[in-house]
């Protein structure tokens, strides 16, 4: 357990500093997709942020946290997938994502919810993130909060 654990915490460091060292070298135009190991629990803020080129991602049933910012900015994401695992979602982790049609969140998301491609708390209080290619959207009439 200690090894597997130390292990996971290695790669979350090793994918921070690639995201860092990738972001400053101006490599983040040409990433185009990331399958992201079942291993990691927590996608730490502003990991992808900027990346414009990237139209897919894979998230693992297992990843439990998609921090601030994480991928805000990548304009070419057409879809999310919210797995079931997933407990937190930070503000703006998807900020400035133009290109999303849709989220779709696992229907045993104890936190989340989609109801027209749009992403909400499971209880629709607070409205995530509206698809970004829409040119009207109608709120669930029980949101009082919109992030």
């Amino acid at each position: 357990m200690f090894y597997e654990q130390h292990i996971n915490e290695q790669f979350e460091v090793l994918l921070f500093k690639i995201s860092f060292y990738l972001y400053w070298l101006g490599c983040y135009t040409s990433l185009i997709s990331i399958e992201i190991p079942s291993s990691l629990k927590t996608i730490d803020r502003l990991v992808f942020a900027g990346c414009t080129s990237l139209t897919s991602v894979e998230i693992p049933n297992g990843v439990t946290k998609i921090g601030e910012g994480a991928f805000s900015g990548c304009i070419s994401l057409s879809s999310i997938d919210i797995p079931s695992s997933v407990t937190s979602i930070e503000e703006g982790a998807f900020s400035g994502c133009t290109g999303i049609k849709k989220f779709v969140v696992d229907k045993d998301n104890p936190n989340y919810c989609s109801l027209d491609g749009a992403l909400y708390t499971k209880d629709m209080k607070i409205l995530i993130r509206v698809p970004g290619d829409i040119d009207s959207f109608l709120f669930h009439n029980s949101v009082i909060r919109v992030y």
